[in-house]
Formats: C-alpha cells, structure tokens, sequence
C-alpha cells in the first residue's frame, strides 16, 4: 500500500503508488473516486508505476501527480479536453 499526503485540512490531497497498486483498489480506498477524472490533466491515462503521484483532490486537478517520473506527460490539447469532459472548471469550484 502507498502512502498518502493531506493538505492543510488534513483532508487526503494525494496518494504515492507501491506495487501492485491498481486504479480501482486506490479509488476505493477514498470513497470511490473517479480517479480518471481527478488525473486525467497530468496523466496520459491509469496504468501505474510504483512512486506515481496520483491527485485525490478536485481543486488540484491541474497541479498535482505524475505519472512513471514525469510531470505533465499529456498534451495542452488532452489536458484541456479533459478538464472539459470532467466538468470540473477549476475558475468556478468553491473551496
């Protein structure tokens, strides 16, 4: 099992893959997020890599995870795209 960091509130902000971790057990464990949605920004998509930072934040969706070592693997286009698809316009969430 990896391990997790908060953000000021304490409230879960991300999560650092181990071995053998795998999408649906991760979004379990949070209360069944759609970590797709939550990463889709800095991901090309959900195959893990042990020390994958994984964002379980809805307002760091733009800023926070990686995926096998590097920063923002996707595209401007495929970020963009998918904060559209997910609906969760950054500007407007309240915090």
């Amino acid at each position: 099992m990896g391990s997790t960091t908060s953000d000021g509130a304490g409230r879960p902000a991300a999560y650092i893959v181990a071995a053998g971790d795998n999408p649906d057990a991760i979004a379990d464990r949070f209360g069944g997020l759609n970590l797709w949605a939550l990463n889709c920004a800095r991901r090309t998509d959900l195959r893990l890599f042990a020390g994958d930072v994984v964002n379980l934040d809805k307002y760091t969706v733009a800023t926070v995870g990686d995926e096998d070592g590097r920063t923002n693997p996707a595209s401007e286009s495929e970020r963009v795209s998918c904060l559209v698809q997910s609906a969760i316009p950054q500007a407007q969430l309240p915090r």
